[in-house]
C-alpha cells in the first residue's frame, strides 16, 4: 500500500495484491497493481489524504485516511477522515471494487481499522478505534461493509489521562537521528485488532518532555449490545 498525492489537488491510494501465497518477481506475472484518486472535493475545495491505516477482515480490506486541504503545508487544515472499503474477493482476482465512508466533520481523526484475527469474526461489521481526547478512547463500528455501508456514531470510553508527547524520539543504532514515537493523544499508533470479541491496540504517551516514552496497550470488549461495551487497559514501559 502506497499514498500518492501531487502538491496541488489530487491524491491516490497504489495498491498491490500478490497473486500467489509465494510472489517471486516485482511485475504483473506475481502482483495486480490498483490505483485509486481518494481526493476529496467539498465546497470547491480539494483535500488529500494522510495517516494512512490498514486493516482487513475475511470480506474485505479497510484504508483510512486523515483528510487535509491543498495545498500542502504545515498548516493545512483536518477536514474529515476516509474510510475505503475494498472488496477482498475481487482484489484477489484482479478487479477493483471499493466504497467510500467518510467520519463526520469536526469529530474525526486517525481512525484505526481492526483486522479480524483468530477462528470467529464480528459479523457483518468492522471496527475502527481512536484516541479522541486525552482521557477517552472512541470506538466506531461500520455496518455492511460490503452493501450498504453506514458509520455509527462512536462509543466514548473513558482512560487514564495518559496523553502526551513522547521525549523527543526514540533512539537508533548507527545513527543520531531519532524515531518520530507519535505519541500524541489525537492517534491511535499502529496496528489494532479484533480478537474473540475484544479489540486490541496500542499507542504511546504519558511522559514529560526529555523522558522515555511509554506505550500504553489497551482490550476494549465489543457486544452486540454497544450500550454494553467495556474497557480493560494497562500500559508498559
Amino acid at each position: 500500500m502506497q499514498e500518492a498525492r501531487n502538491s496541488t489537488s489530487q491524491s491516490w491510494l497504489n495498491l498491490a495484491v500478490s497473486k500467489t501465497s509465494h510472489p517471486t518477481g516485482p511485475g504483473t506475472n506475481d502482483w495486480f497493481f490498483y490505483r485509486l484518486e481518494m481526493t476529496l472535493t467539498v465546497n470547491g475545495t480539494s483535500y488529500w489524504g494522510d495517516y494512512p491505516g490498514l486493516g482487513s477482515d475475511g470480506q474485505a480490506v479497510y484504508v483510512t485516511f486523515n483528510m487535509f486541504d491543498f495545498p500542502i503545508t504545515t498548516n493545512s487544515a483536518l477536514l474529515d477522515s476516509q474510510i475505503i472499503i475494498l472488496n477482498k474477493a475481487d482484489l484477489n482476482r484482479g478487479v477493483l471494487n471499493f466504497r467510500r465512508v467518510f467520519a463526520p466533520d469536526g469529530i474525526s481523526g486517525t481512525l484505526v481499522p481492526a483486522s479480524v484475527i483468530g477462528g470467529n469474526n464480528p459479523g457483518n461489521k468492522a471496527y475502527f478505534v481512536q484516541v479522541s481526547l486525552p482521557t477517552f478512547i472512541a470506538v466506531w463500528a461500520l455496518t455492511d461493509p460490503l452493501g450498504s455501508p453506514v458509520l455509527l456514531p462512536p462509543f466514548q470510553l473513558p482512560v487514564p489521562p495518559n496523553g502526551g508527547l513522547p521525549g523527543g524520539g526514540a533512539p537508533q543504532a548507527g545513527t543520531t537521528n531519532l524515531l518520530d514515537t507519535l505519541g500524541e493523544e489525537f492517534k491511535a499508533q499502529g496496528n489494532a485488532f479484533w480478537l474473540d470479541g475484544a479489540i486490541w491496540f496500542s499507542y504511546t504517551g504519558g511522559v514529560p518532555l526529555g523522558s522515555e516514552a511509554r506505550v500504553y496497550y489497551y482490550e476494549v470488549n465489543t457486544h452486540k449490545d454497544r450500550k454494553s461495551t467495556r474497557l480493560n487497559s494497562s500500559h508498559r514501559t
